[in-house]
């Protein structure tokens, strides 16, 4: 055999051990989904005898996706309310995600942007302490965000709860956003404050427009740790209607939920459905967005 053909042979076989290894991975990955739609569809006793096996009949799939949009379910002859309606507890993610986010590019985005083209007295103390908040671990937080809101008034309280989420985040957004701005080329600010733009002015008109990469590919980062983000939102909703996704996924691996296997597995189908829906429509700016976010110089 020639060195290129052996060359050649190298090739293949590593071609082939990749496509393998990929496969092997999807099929991973795949297997659990592809279980959990098809137990959504069955009945208990079926999920008992014939766990494999495909869903009993289509009366029995609208029945238990039913039962995840209403929260009722069957003990036999009655049926009772027992979870939270399936719409509520996506109103109450979308609010939450959606007060977390405002309140993150609020705060972040003139934070990054001082800290990343503006000189000040303790500027590098300030930097330090943004980064020491990184090294705590987030069950740190926990009490002292629970005592806090409780003396506040502002558990059970959506809006609240979503300034918490962003101030977890904020550290992280305000390192991203500084290393964005420090690498803009000062000369763009300094053309308009000559043509008499004020401070005000030239980040909105200017910075802002310039900043929209950076900005948008933070906001999807960091919605998808709000949107799973499960140990703060359980420890300060405490009434059954502001539930959210993810809390009423956790309470099926309880007691209460592990009765009723059928709502279960349906309600975890209708869990990731919108993260699913999220991932197919921005799955070319998440992975530019991280792209980019690396390639920041810090």
């Amino acid at each position: 055999m020639t060195a290129e053909q052996s060359r050649k042979a190298k090739r293949i076989t590593l071609l082939t051990l990749r496509e393998v290894l990929l496969i092997c991975a999807a099929i991973t990955l795949l297997f659990p989904l592809a279980y959990m739609l098809i137990c959504s569809g069955k009945s208990s006793a079926a999920l008992s005898t014939s766990p494999f096996s495909l869903p009993d009949s289509w009366e029995q799939i609208v029945a238990n996706y039913t039962s995840v949009f209403t929260g009722k379910v069957s003990t036999g002859r009655v049926e009772i309310q027992l979870f939270t309606p399936y719409l509520t507890i996506l109103w109450n993610q979308i609010v939450l995600v959606a007060a977390a986010l405002v309140f993150m590019l609020i705060f972040a985005t003139p934070i990054g942007y001082c800290l990343g083209k503006r000189q000040f007295k303790g500027k590098k103390l300030y930097m330090s302490f943004v980064i020491l908040t990184q090294t705590v671990p987030l069950f740190g937080y926990l009490l002292a965000f629970y005592y806090l809101m409780d003396l506040m008034k502002m558990t059970n309280d959506l809006f609240a709860i979503g300034l918490i989420f962003s101030a977890t985040s904020m550290p992280t957004s305000i390192i991203f956003m500084r290393g964005f701005f420090e690498g803009l080329p000062k000369e763009v600010e300094e053309a308009a404050k000559i043509d008499g733009a004020g401070e005000l002015t030239r980040f909105f008109r200017i910075i802002l427009p310039l900043s929209k990469g950076i900005i948008v590919s933070i906001a999807l980062v960091q919605f998808m740790g709000y949107w799973n983000e499960y140990a703060i939102s359980n420890l300060l909703i405490t009434e059954p209607e502001l539930r959210t996704i993810s809390i009423s996924v956790m309470m099926t691996a309880g007691d209460t939920g592990g009765n009723y296997p059928t709502y279960t597995y349906a309600l975890l189908v209708m869990s990731a459905l919108p993260s699913l829906i999220f991932f197919t429509i921005f799955n070319k700016s998440i992975t530019k967005g991280g792209l980019a976010m690396g390639s920041i110089k810090g």
